[in-house]
């Protein structure tokens, strides 16, 4: 039906291969920052650092995301920080709940 109505052949933009290779490389790369702060920083620190390393990546892929798609850049910052510092807390939490 897309092929039909839009012109657009199916197997020319799907590749999951594609997609396999991309999203591996991007939760290798998104894993690098917290993972480092994590290591570096002495243990007092390792808390706030990794929270504040995190939100500057979560503004970056944000600012990136929305320059690529052609959005507005300021929504897709606030939002990506918004919902990452939630999703990062969430985690925290639980890991504090259970004692991980």
């Amino acid at each position: 039906m897309v092929e039909e109505k839009y012109g657009i052949e199916y197997e020319e933009f799907t590749n999951p291969w594609h997609a396999a290779i991309s999203s591996f490389i991007a939760f290798v790369l998104g894993s690098l920052p917290p993972m480092l702060s994590i290591t570096v920083f002495p243990s007092d620190y390792r808390i706030p650092a990794t929270v504040l390393i995190v939100a500057l990546s979560l503004l970056v892929t944000g600012y990136t995301s929305a320059k690529l798609g052609k959005a507005p850049t300021k929504t897709a910052m606030i939002r990506n920080l918004c919902i990452g510092l939630l999703t990062m807390g969430v985690t925290f939490l639980l890991g504090q709940l259970f004692s991980i």
